[in-house]
């Protein structure tokens, strides 16, 4: 990923804000003079006086047909350029391990996202799949230092989210040779990722940022994508459950895992090609990410408790123990008048194999799970009694 020094589309556009024409700047691309970093050297040495008659003779031998005011604006993008390398260096040697993503340049972001929409025909880069600037930061940073990193899915905010929840940076104070120096830190947005379509949108959003940084393909990106979702859609053995959401993410996460122990680099190769294509999907089938997809045991209603009073586990009545007439509207599991017994479930409970109560203890309501409550202002916990999302047990994929 190009630097504001390096950065072609960044160069171009400011040639245009100090002034020149487009035959100087064809000129400019002649000369292989593309980047500020470039043209920094092209005469002279950043850092040292450059010689009026040596600048003026190679304007004069480089750039004779362009007029006073265009030489004034060349030499104002070496100066520039100068400048930027200076700067640049000092960074590197004073902050060596610096971790914060420098920001992607502005206009270096904007032509690389264009380019971007226009070769990935049929996908509609917008709205919740058009990646974050931070997102894309983040990307740029790992191909940047060539070191692969993991970024959690919660972490890959769209641009929308990003635009509005904008946080205040805070200031703080540090000490840089022997001056306090007041600086500004924003801190990072996360977005929810905790159901499947959120967390897929998550993945996806990540994986553009990626082939923006040209770190891996969109095709083969995509590939590992929809084989990680395919798993929801599997089958499970009789008694065990489905693969749940929070299984895919913790795959994705042991994937990333394997790449950085075994060093992958995020950058393309000289003839085109992405390590990242190779290893995405070999990880993914690897026995420490296929451990985690495994199905796991389906959670069965609570059983009774042990009372005083006997009873039998045996079957669950559908006759009201209590009065001995019509149907039974919840489903109870067992008969024994002992106290301490659990609450009793719906019907649509126990066939989805769901539970009442959260991990941490709270009831469910099963008015919400069912589409049916109307309370305005229920105590019980309006989430998902299978996976426990945002969302009514009706609605649970």
């Amino acid at each position: 990923m190009s630097s504001l020094i390096e950065s072609e589309h960044h160069f171009n556009q400011r040639c245009a804000e100090v002034g020149l024409t487009p035959t100087t700047i064809n000129a400019l691309n002649r000369l292989d003079l593309k980047s500020l970093a470039r043209l920094g050297y092209s005469v002279g040495q950043p850092g040292q006086p450059l010689p009026e008659a040596t600048l003026a003779s190679w304007l004069e031998s480089n750039f004779g047909h362009a007029t006073v005011g265009e030489h004034s604006a060349l030499k104002r993008l070496i100066f520039e350029g100068q400048t930027l390398i200076l700067a640049e260096l000092k960074e590197q040697v004073t902050h060596p391990d610096r971790q914060t993503a420098k920001p992607v340049p502005a206009a270096e972001r904007q032509r690389r996202m264009e380019i971007l929409k226009a070769r990935l025909v049929g996908l509609h880069v917008s709205e919740s799949l058009e990646p974050g600037h931070a997102l894309l930061d983040l990307a740029a940073k790992m191909e940047q230092e060539n070191q692969i990193q993991f970024i959690p899915p919660e972490k890959c905010v769209s641009r929308l989210h990003e635009v509005m929840n904008v946080k205040t940076p805070t200031k703080i104070v540090e000490l840089e040779a022997s001056r306090l120096v007041v600086k500004e830190e924003s801190a990072g947005l996360e977005q929810p990722a905790s159901s499947a379509l959120q967390l897929q949108d998550a993945l996806r959003r990540r994986g553009l940022a990626l082939v923006f940084a040209q770190s891996c393909s969109w095709g083969s990106y995509e590939k590992y994508v929809c084989k990680l979702f395919g798993h929801l859609a599997r089958d499970p053995p009789p008694g065990m459950a489905r693969c749940s959401v929070s299984q895919l993410a913790e795959a994705d996460r042991q994937c990333w895992v394997r790449l950085i122990q075994m060093g992958i680099s995020p950058r393309k190769r000289p003839d085109g090609t992405y390590p990242l294509d190779e290893e995405l999907a070999k990880v993914l089938e690897s026995y420490e990410v296929s451990f985690t997809l495994q199905p796991r045991l389906a959670k069965d209603a609570p059983s009774k408790r042990s009372g005083r009073g006997s009873g039998s586990d045996k079957k669950r009545q559908h006759v009201d123990n209590h009065t001995g007439h019509g149907k039974q509207k919840f489903l109870k599991p067992g008969g024994g008048k002992g106290a301490g017994r659990e609450p009793r479930l719906p019907k649509e409970f126990v066939a989805a194999g769901a539970v009442g109560t959260t991990p941490d203890g709270s009831e469910i309501c099963f008015g919400y799970s069912l589409n049916k409550c109307t309370a305005k202002d229920c105590k019980r916990a309006h989430v998902c009694a299978k996976c426990f999302g945002a969302h009514p047990l009706k609605e649970h994929k």
